[in-house]
């Protein structure tokens, strides 16, 4: 076990146990000391959760920038190497670049042999490579082109792209609303805090995508199911007729709705949740694709 994993373990243990234990230890002032520690460590966490995503998407250097002949050719006149490399250097970076590149993970019946990045072992690997061939300055123009045709998918396996529900932000839109309303401001302020929160942790690196399509699974996320199973719901709910023949041969005529409203009020109950633990959503978002993904 990692010690992602068992941090992550000792954090939810302990904030299961303080669950566990809120009603039974009460503070003098009729607070739980166990709510309080909960309260604690739950800010902790959320404070550590922003502030670790704020680092690897604006803080956090990318590893896999292009490289120039001119740039190349600079450095070794600062270090006072001869301006072309070597001939052995020329192939060592081209060992370098094809061991590399024989590490990814090759796609099913491409004739081309194309290989892409799929796991976070491999990209860290990669990163690693790369670093060893900029250590050697290449200056051959066909060396430089082909190591800066890696960087560029390398790149693009490292960005990450949205993958929640677009619709809870409509659903975010109509609660902000009613929390103006009733709230004020503070209302709106959670609403937006918690969109933001939300989607910069649903943010999932390329390179889980590329892993997910060659295992077929192209799914949604939780919440889109959540929603698909809430429309289907509605729009299979069914108006009861009945039709009643009276003695005299009049008829009476009643519809019963009751299908659509239960749906709607369940629907209604269930959404308003999803808005009001958007963190809680994006907490998961965050483990998934910022510390245990691979």
């Amino acid at each position: 076990m990692n010690k992602k994993m068992l941090l992550l373990f000792v954090m939810f243990a302990t904030c299961f146990a303080a669950f566990g234990q809120s009603s039974s230890s009460t503070s003098s002032n009729g607070e739980s000391i166990w709510d309080i520690l909960l309260n604690i460590l739950m800010s902790i966490g959320f404070l550590w959760m922003i502030g670790h995503m704020v680092y690897e998407l604006f803080i956090k250097k990318n590893p896999f920038t292009p490289i120039s002949i001119q740039e190349m050719q600079n450095q070794r006149r600062e270090f006072g190497q001869s301006v072309d490399m070597l001939e052995d250097d020329v192939h060592q970076c081209a060992n370098l670049a094809q061991q590399e590149f024989e590490l990814w993970t090759p796609i099913p019946n491409d004739p081309e042999g194309t290989r892409i990045i799929t796991t976070k072992k491999q990209l860290d690997h990669a990163e690693s490579t790369i670093a060893q061939i900029k250590e050697l300055r290449p200056t051959d123009p066909e060396l430089v082109e082909g190591v800066n045709g890696y960087i560029e998918m390398l790149a693009e396996s490292r960005k990450r792209v949205f993958t929640g529900s677009k619709l809870i932000y409509v659903l975010l839109a109509l609660f902000g609303i009613l929390m103006y309303n009733t709230a004020g401001w503070s209302g709106v302020s959670f609403c937006i805090i918690s969109g933001v929160i939300y989607y910069f942790a649903s943010l999932t690196p390329n390179f889980m995508l590329y892993r997910k399509e060659l295992k077929g699974n192209t799914g949604n996320g939780a919440l889109s199911w959540v929603f698909g199973a809430l429309a289907s719901m509605i729009l299979g709910a069914q108006t009861i007729r009945t039709t009643t023949t009276w003695s005299d041969g009049s008829k009476t005529v009643e519809d019963d709705n009751s299908q659509h409203h239960i749906a709607w009020f369940i629907s209604l109950i269930v959404t308003v949740l999803i808005v009001c633990l958007l963190v809680f959503w994006a907490a998961v978002n965050y483990i998934r694709n910022y510390v245990l993904y691979r």
